[in-house]
């Protein structure tokens, strides 16, 4: 049995005649063991520009990400690939709670696509009985 961790460091950054803004450092990790699924759980999308490559946080990894995009750097042909740690920059305190529920909840979700997974990776078996009639 596995836990995803996500642990978000939120610092408040006040330069002089500006106002705040909100820096999160994002670490995701796994507890225990998973056939399925490592901590890399943040995707990220590599974009060309005129001026080089830009990595550019995507979202939440998917059940399936596991198995489709490496850790650290884009396969050969791709675009994607999963990390453990990224910071994001917010300018106001509402956009940085929503960001953060949204991860959180996209999380637990993830958690139970792979609990789902991890199942039928295992071949159990799941027998269901109806009520009587």
């Amino acid at each position: 049995m596995s836990n995803l961790t996500t642990n978000f460091i939120t610092s408040v950054i006040r330069e002089s005649n500006q106002d705040p803004y909100y820096r999160v450092q994002i670490t995701t990790g796994i507890m225990g063991t998973s056939s399925v699924a490592d901590g890399n759980l943040l995707l990220i999308k590599r974009k060309k520009t005129l001026d080089g490559e830009v990595d550019v946080l995507y979202g939440i990894a998917k059940a399936v990400d596991f198995a489709t995009f490496r850790k650290a750097s884009p396969n050969v042909g791709q675009d994607f690939y999963r990390a453990h740690t990224w910071n994001l920059v917010f300018y106001n305190q509402e956009t940085l709670n929503s960001a953060l529920e949204l991860m959180k909840t996209q999380i637990d979700i993830l958690a139970e696509d792979l609990s789902i997974l991890t199942k039928y990776t295992n071949r159990r078996s799941e027998s269901h009985i109806s009520p009587s009639f």
